[in-house]
């Protein structure tokens, strides 16, 4: 777990340049209740890695939430991959080695 992270970085899906955006959404993980999704639009990529700032402290307090990420194609989306602090994950045409971090 990272709190108050800051920062969520992620490789982005193979066909990046033909995507419309990458929506983000913050799940509650007592219930898996979502709590929020946003679009974050197409960040570009630096040495192969996407970053986006965050501010999820000042809505989640302290409950324990996880970030999920998905890439969307029009009215196509790939599936929801997690982010995690411990570990990076991959998903065939969903962005791949999300992390959320809290850079110092």
């Amino acid at each position: 777990m990272v709190d108050n992270p800051n920062t969520l970085q992620f490789t982005p899906s193979p066909d990046h340049s033909t995507l419309t955006r990458y929506d983000m959404r913050t799940v509650r993980v007592s219930d898996s209740a979502v709590l929020q999704i946003t679009s974050i639009g197409l960040p570009t990529p630096v040495s192969g890695v996407c970053s986006i700032q965050l501010n999820l402290y000042s809505w989640v307090n302290d409950t324990e939430y996880r970030v999920e990420l998905r890439s969307v194609r029009g009215s196509a989306a790939s599936a929801w991959v997690a982010a995690t602090p411990t570990a990076r994950v991959t998903e065939a045409e969903a962005p791949t080695d999300v992390d959320i971090i809290k850079e110092t």
